[in-house]
């Protein structure tokens, strides 16, 4: 490992943030702006939005490996990309990993199964037995020339919300 003065070491990084920081810093050291590392990204085939970058290098949590690298490669680090991308696979394998402490707790309990209801027709049941859902069948298109609105032509007269609506065309 090269200990240039003043080159970032992403190994240091504890967390997001000094990740982060150290990213900075690699950009300050290479002395482009946004636009020419999205232009340095772009002359090798590769995209590097200088708003995404922007947004990353202004924000809190660990940028997508892909644009890490690319960012890297355009601050003209390159050689370095590989040590770049462990340390941003130990912190995010840190981030990912559950906090110590008991394995459930009241707010992640699940919500508790109720009961299942008794099967249709059992004994001891005091009301009707419940109706089965019948499925609906599949709408055909209409034949052409027809002017089917797409209403169901004997709508449910229990249920409000199936009665037939109209539409007016409009040319």
């Amino acid at each position: 490992m090269d200990q240039t003065p003043g080159l970032p070491f992403p190994q240091q990084a504890r967390d997001a943030i000094e990740f982060i920081d150290l990213m900075r810093a690699l950009k300050e050291r290479s002395g482009f702006t946004y636009r020419q590392l999205e232009e340095r990204a772009a002359a090798r085939g590769e995209v590097l939005a200088r708003s995404t970058l922007a947004g990353v290098l202004g924000g809190r949590t660990l940028p997508r490996p892909e644009l890490l690298a690319v960012f890297v490669r355009a601050c003209g680090d390159g050689e370095r990309t590989g040590e770049w991308l462990q340390a941003w696979g130990r912190l995010a394998g840190a981030a990912a990993e559950p906090p110590a402490g008991p394995a459930v707790t009241a707010a992640t309990d699940p919500a508790p199964v109720p009961p299942a209801a008794p099967a249709t027709g059992s004994t001891g049941s005091t009301g009707p037995a419940p109706t089965p859902a019948v499925p609906a069948a599949p709408h055909s298109p209409a034949p052409e020339g027809s002017h089917d609105s797409g209403a169901d032509p004997d709508p449910d007269p229990r249920n409000p919300a199936a009665a037939p609506t109209t539409t007016t065309d409009h040319p």
